[in-house]
């Protein structure tokens, strides 16, 4: 995909424009107000945009920013949503979680974080963690890579970054549920308020194709390459990270990983 358009315009949108864009559509998406988006230019698209207006841009959710592409929703519907009220009515559900704030109560699978920054960690790059805008307001990040650490998904400071095409995006009243293929759940998250989210289900490769397995009331399992690794972790609160490397895991910045080494 080219990085600039016919009129020259790079695609990347400097940060100050984007939180002006974010603070439009009220950070979400503007027809169904999930907090993973995409940032959209809407009129003119971006192929002939010669700017980056932050009147002319807002954010949607990947699923609809692709049917906008598609031309299967209108400009005028979009425009429609983004400058009137309609985005508040009580049909659509989860305006009011939009955005996260401190005290964050985050819940991966059993294992539940006490206001965290960083929640998943391997080789002291952060995988999961929650970074926070210009103005204090949280942002959730996360690294998916295939089984040969090809990077295949990122969400950076909630925005959606595909490199494929594979994902499918479906939202149910609070819950957000990402698959990568048509039967095969990769994430399932809800947001419970705007100061809890729970990741319920996750199933993730990691760098040097480590297995990273964690399920709501199900035990956490980690598993290389070559069968080993940990299952069974169980339930527990923590203030810090869990953290990864080849020598072994570490839960809280000192606290030993509990479970039990086994071989597939």
């Amino acid at each position: 995909m080219s990085q600039v358009n016919k009129s020259g315009l790079n695609r990347d949108i400097p940060d100050p424009i984007k939180l002006q864009i974010r603070k439009n559509s009220k950070f979400g998406c503007v027809l169904c107000r999930l907090f993973i988006y995409e940032y959209a230019h809407i009129n003119p698209k971006y192929s002939e945009a010669k700017e980056h207006d932050p009147k002319k841009i807002c954010l949607l959710c990947p699923t609809h920013h692709a049917q906008f592409d598609k031309g299967l929703i209108g400009i005028n519907h979009i425009e429609k949503k983004y400058l009137s009220n309609d985005m508040y009515s009580n049909n659509n559900r989860g305006t009011e979680f939009t955005v996260l704030e401190r005290p964050l109560t985050f819940h991966l699978g059993n294992i539940t974080f006490s206001n965290p920054d960083r929640i998943l960690i391997i080789d002291n790059k952060p995988i999961i963690s929650i970074g926070r805008d210009f103005e204090d307001k949280l942002l959730l990040n996360a690294i998916f890579y295939d089984n040969n650490s090809n990077i295949i998904l990122e969400i950076k400071n909630n925005e959606w970054m595909a490199k494929t095409d594979q994902w499918d995006i479906e939202t149910k009243a609070n819950k957000l549920i990402i698959k990568n293929e048509p039967n095969h759940t990769v994430l399932e998250a809800t947001v419970v308020s705007n100061n809890e989210l729970s990741f319920d289900k996750l199933e993730m490769f990691l760098p040097n194709g480590i297995l990273f397995e964690a399920e709501k009331n199900k035990h956490m399992n980690i598993t290389y390459p070559n069968g080993k690794g940990v299952k069974g972790v169980k339930k527990m609160s923590l203030k810090g990270p869990v953290i990864i490397n080849e020598t072994g895991f570490v839960f809280n910045g000192g606290v030993t990983l509990t479970g039990g080494i086994f071989k597939a």
